[in-house]
């Protein structure tokens, strides 16, 4: 009796020991595929930082029957462009080996100002400046969605891009530079408003694209935006429009190697030698 009741004990061991090696080999497997699959997305994204100094404009367009296009050629007289950047952090995913598509969120500093202006006077002036200049910066925080299209082989590639730039106003300021007939200059600046919340830029690029190693990459890419909204709602229509070299780098959030250099193992899961 005590001989069969051991017997049945160790097949139950027996049984129970292979139902664990059953179970074990089943999340062995579940977890390389998850391992697998989590790779295979994270190597498809890149998160990266740019920056890019920019030629800032705007463009005027009036009704040449208008009596506001008198003005409008006299700003372009004496209006000039001036020096801005976009700066911020970006996503990206690959859909296939030659199209990516991005997001991200940028900060614009945009604007143009005048140049420098003589004031007259009926009497010459003793106390009163004799030369002016305005400038008007308008700063966006920008919302950024394009496709990148990518050619030729190896490390360094073609790539050119196409998306829209939604940009919220944060703020419009003109600084004022005034000069004395003693020398001295004074400058102020102030917060001007009447302007419009949104505007909506399409953007186009084309640049190279250079892989540094097997999980980072650099973009230097010329790029133009052109603002469709006009800023305000005036007879003069103003569109803000900016050319600049946007600098990129990016980097994957897949682990292609381990920290010894070598590379990992399947599809990213851990190596083993």
């Amino acid at each position: 009796m005590f001989f069969c009741y051991g017997i049945k004990k160790v097949n139950r061991f027996g049984a129970n020991y292979r139902l664990l090696k059953k179970l074990f080999i089943a999340f062995a497997v579940c977890a390389t595929l998850s391992c697998t699959a989590q790779d295979n997305f994270l190597q498809k994204v890149f998160i990266g930082v740019n920056f890019s100094p920019d030629f800032s404009y705007r463009a005027l367009l009036a009704n040449k029957s208008s009596p506001s296009y008198a003005v409008k050629e006299n700003r372009d007289n004496i209006e000039e462009a001036g020096f801005g950047f976009t700066a911020g952090v970006t996503a990206a995913s690959k859909i296939n080996e030659s199209i990516d598509w991005e997001t991200g969120l940028q900060f614009a500093s945009k604007g143009y100002g005048t140049s420098k202006q003589a004031l007259f006077y009926p009497v010459p002036p003793t106390t009163e400046p004799v030369a002016a200049r305005l400038i008007w910066n308008y700063r966006y925080l920008d919302v950024l969605m394009k496709i990148k299209f990518y050619w030729g082989s190896g490390r360094t590639r073609i790539v050119s891009s196409a998306g829209v730039s939604t940009g919220f106003l944060l703020n419009a300021k003109q600084t004022t530079l005034l000069e004395f007939t003693d020398g001295r200059t004074e400058k102020s600046r102030q917060e001007i408003i009447g302007f419009r919340k949104i505007d909506v830029s399409p953007m186009l690029a084309i640049g190279l694209n250079h892989r540094l190693n097997d999980n980072m990459q650099f973009a230097v890419e010329p790029t133009f935006r052109y603002g469709l909204l006009k800023i305000m709602d005036a007879p003069i229509a103003e569109h803000l429009w900016s050319a600049g070299l946007n600098l990129a780098l990016y980097h994957s959030l897949g682990n292609n190697r381990n920290g010894s250099g070598k590379k990992s193992g399947k599809m990213g899961c851990p190596y083993v030698p």
